[in-house]
């Protein structure tokens, strides 16, 4: 009888085992791509959109809020404040009520910001038939209420970030430079008045791609959509940017799609040398990506060289100084040249790749 219920105990921990094996190999099944996959990536189709996106003409926002209270408890409360949200552009205008509450993904703010970076929730039954249809959901990022000019062509490089970032990768958060009035509730008193940067919320981003987002700590950056990683570690070496982790998922957000394992996404470029105007050696800053296959990164490096025409011509689009435009495509320009040195780069990338 005790022999009998050895052997059941030993089956039942072999059974064990061959289950724990069969897990693993379907993670590592999930974070592989197939060729395939990798073609597909640049497939990815997204849901129609809020007009508010495509619209050209400059948004005017006007923020009615008890902004004394608000700002007394922004962090690291998670009180919402009600108010009001007015907006007013070229063809539309209108007025909502709303939640003012504090994005809290970002760890530090922008150099060029006072504020916090806020949440304006809508409520769905009056977005309808309005620019905003289809989302109630989004974050500003306030410029400074000051005249330096410095701010201003921060804001405005950032959005051009956004734009760039756009064209390279196929998952991607929408935003918007506007004009912004913040009132204080009550007292008509005018607290600020400025350019500001309408983003996207996350979870709205998410959607728009038929996904959702995934808890940033439990998933391992191996497991995550590998062609889409490389291309965002790429841009991130490319605009100078370091506040961002692969092994901590900083500075991300992960979105898993149907037939696809998950894409990450940057949420922010606030604290890059591109939007900072420092014009660097790309081999000054850091790689932050993982040690992906050198065939992936040698094949996405062509990739995003290849944009260099696109990049250039969105510059010269921009509302930006043509001082700070000359700046900027210097900027691209210099990085291109210097990273279109094949065997630079791949010493350059082995030894700066993050290892297991």
């Amino acid at each position: 009888m005790q022999m009998g219920k050895r052997h059941l105990f030993l089956n039942d921990l072999l059974e064990m085992k061959k289950i724990t094996i069969l897990c693993f190999l379907i993670l590592f099944l999930m974070g592989m791509n197939t060729p395939n996959q990798a073609q597909m990536i640049d497939t990815i189709t997204m849901i129609p959109y809020p007009k508010i996106w495509i619209e050209h003409s400059l948004v005017e926002l006007e923020l009615d809020l008890p902004w004394a209270e608000f700002l007394g408890s922004y962090s690291p409360s998670k009180e919402s404040h009600k108010g009001s949200f007015s907006y007013k552009t070229n063809h539309e205008k209108g007025t909502f009520k709303a939640k003012f509450s504090v994005v809290d993904e970002l760890n530090e703010k922008p150099d060029f910001t006072c504020f916090p970076i806020i949440c304006i929730d809508l409520p769905k039954k009056q977005i309808n038939g309005s620019i905003w249809e289809g989302q109630d959901k989004y974050q500003l990022l306030i410029l400074c209420d000051t005249p330096i000019k410095e701010d201003t062509n921060s804001l405005m490089l950032e959005y051009l970030a956004y734009q760039l970032f756009q064209k390279f990768h196929p998952v991607f958060f929408y935003s918007r430079l506007c004009r912004v009035n913040i009132i204080e509730t009550g007292k008509a008193i005018k607290i600020s008045s400025s350019l500001a940067l309408l983003i996207e919320y996350p979870n709205e981003m998410a959607k728009r791609y038929r996904g959702k987002l995934l808890d940033l700590y439990l998933l391992h950056p191996n497991f995550c959509e590998s062609t889409t990683m490389a291309r965002v570690s790429l841009f991130e070496w490319m605009i100078g940017n370091s506040n961002w982790s692969v092994q901590r998922l900083h500075g991300l957000q992960l979105v898993s799609m149907r037939d696809f394992p998950p894409v990450a996404v940057p949420l922010y470029f606030s604290n890059s040398k591109f939007v900072k105007q420092y014009v660097q050696n790309p081999f000054d800053t850091p790689y932050k990506g993982i040690c992906s296959s050198e065939e992936l990164l040698l094949n996405e490096m062509q990739r995003l060289i290849s944009f260099q025409d696109e990049f250039l011509r969105l510059i010269d689009q921009s509302e930006l100084p043509i001082q700070i435009q000359s700046k900027a495509k210097q900027y691209i320009i210099e990085f291109m040249n210097a990273a279109s040195k094949s065997a630079e780069f791949q010493e350059f990338i082995h030894d700066q790749c993050q290892k297991e």
